[in-house]
């Protein structure tokens, strides 16, 4: 017998709480609509697991570290068996506990403690006798490479929508959908979406789920008897935004403060497209045997430190910005943005260490397997753990167990750019962490 549960916990927090997402203060003004816990219960009657999806930004993962632990302890579940990853809503707090967080980070941060605890057991205690059932769709038009090449034969993020000197997106994107689903006995029955892209396509102060939280209420509110679950995959290198858009495409939508064009109703539209890719084929799941088995991995990543020079360079324009004279800095909008980050990533780790640790998860259900890495791959590394031998169907997760920063391609170091220039790994991390991640299925789905 297999058995699959379910549960949704609300996790809004206080107005005046710090918003993650950019490199500027922004606190929260009010709420759009409701950040969740979405909770996932498998067992084949030996073993079990939940894994949680929670509308947050991301949690860096010594702060993830603490959380599992208070779940764990909380339920009983080991602290191996419970994986927490993020949608990463940009209309998100900040997770944080600690001298560094302010008291609203550190109420906030018991009460989610609190909530994952909460949803984890209603998960556990909602398990049902379940089928299994796999397929894959596409959604064009709504996933975009946000590295762009310009006409000086350099690389961009996100150089503003109408730039004149773009010329065209530097790499393909994974525009396709995996879905899991699980029929329940006398119980509503479970989709599992994984989709990689960036959902930050609302902007400003108030708290939203951005488009995974339409996409979960779309689908259900067409289908009655469903619940939806939203695993983000390999997106760090595309989101949202057409850089080429014109005409319609532009309908609801504003000009952000780094020239990025968002909107709550473009939020929405990005939601149903999703929504209704998995409407067309959840009917249509090809069915499986899922054979339950679970492993966690910590692998250790080569870091990206700074020469001294760099280092010294790196402190200026911290300080600068840090005393509100970004003015003094030769640079706007998103070139803003990829020079402070950059200089926070030299900082961080002018002194080392020289590896970092990131945790990787695998839950395998036969056929099927779902991989968590704490941090953002590029699409390439989404591309190739999905092409995992012995696997029909492969997602990725990203900013589970933690969030350490980028892991962009190879060949990305030498093009520039926000991510690349912002990583705290070196070249050759991301196609490092696929090798590990496909080591890691395979192993785990060859155990007894």
């Amino acid at each position: 017998m297999f058995y699959a549960g379910f549960s949704r916990t609300v996790i809004n927090p206080p107005e005046g709480i710090d918003l993650e997402g950019y490199y500027i203060q922004r606190l929260s003004e009010g709420v759009l609509d409701d950040l969740e816990i979405n909770a996932l219960a498998l067992s084949d009657g030996r073993e079990r697991t939940v894994l949680l999806s929670l509308d947050l930004c991301l949690i860096r993962q010594r702060y993830c570290d603490i959380l599992r632990k208070r779940a764990s302890d909380g339920t009983g579940l080991p602290f191996d068996r419970l994986f927490i990853c993020c949608t990463h809503t940009h209309t998100s707090p900040v997770i944080r506990c600690g001298p560094s967080a302010t008291k609203l980070m550190i109420d906030y941060f018991d009460f989610l403690s609190g909530k994952i605890i909460e949803a984890t057991r209603s998960a556990l205690a909602d398990l049902k006798p379940a089928s299994a059932g796999r397929r894959t769709g596409r959604v064009p038009g709504i996933t975009h490479c946000r590295r762009i090449l310009m006409k000086d034969g350099s690389i961009k993020t996100n150089p503003g929508t109408g730039n004149p000197d773009a010329v065209r997106e530097v790499s393909r994107v994974d525009d396709r959908v995996s879905l899991i689903r699980f029929d329940r006995e006398g119980a509503d029955s479970i989709l599992v979406a994984g989709y990689g892209n960036h959902p930050d396509a609302i902007g400003g102060n108030m708290i939203s789920a951005d488009y995974p939280g339409f996409f979960r209420r779309s689908f259900e509110a067409a289908v009655p008897g469903t619940k939806c679950v939203y695993l983000n995959g390999a997106e760090g290198d595309i989101n949202f935004i057409d850089v080429f858009a014109k005409g319609g495409d532009l309908n609801d939508t504003f000009r952000d403060f780094d020239d990025v064009f968002r909107g709550y109703d473009h939020s929405r539209y990005i939601g149903e497209s999703l929504a209704g890719t998995l409407l067309q084929i959840h009917r249509k799941t090809d069915s499986f045997e899922p054979v339950l088995k679970v492993a966690e991995m910590i692998a250790e990543v080569p870091s990206n430190m700074p020469t001294p020079e760099e280092a010294v360079e790196a402190h200026r324009i911290h300080e600068l910005h840090a005393a509100g004279r970004d003015s003094e800095l030769p640079y706007s909008g998103m070139m803003l943005t990829t020079v402070v980050a950059e200089a926070e990533r030299m900082i961080q780790l002018e002194h080392g260490p020289e590896t970092i640790p990131v945790r990787m998860f695998a839950i395998v259900l036969g056929p099927c397997a779902i991989i968590g890495i704490a941090g953002e791959p590029f699409t390439g590394v989404g591309l190739m753990l999905k092409e995992a031998e012995g696997f029909d169907t492969v997602m990725p997760v990203v900013n589970a167990c933690g969030s350490e920063g980028y892991f962009p391609m190879e060949d990305s170091y030498a093009e520039g750019g926000y991510e690349a220039r912002s990583s705290r790994f070196r070249a050759g991390s991301a196609e490092f962490l696929a090798e590990e991640g496909k080591k890691l299925l395979k192993e785990t789905a060859n155990r007894n």
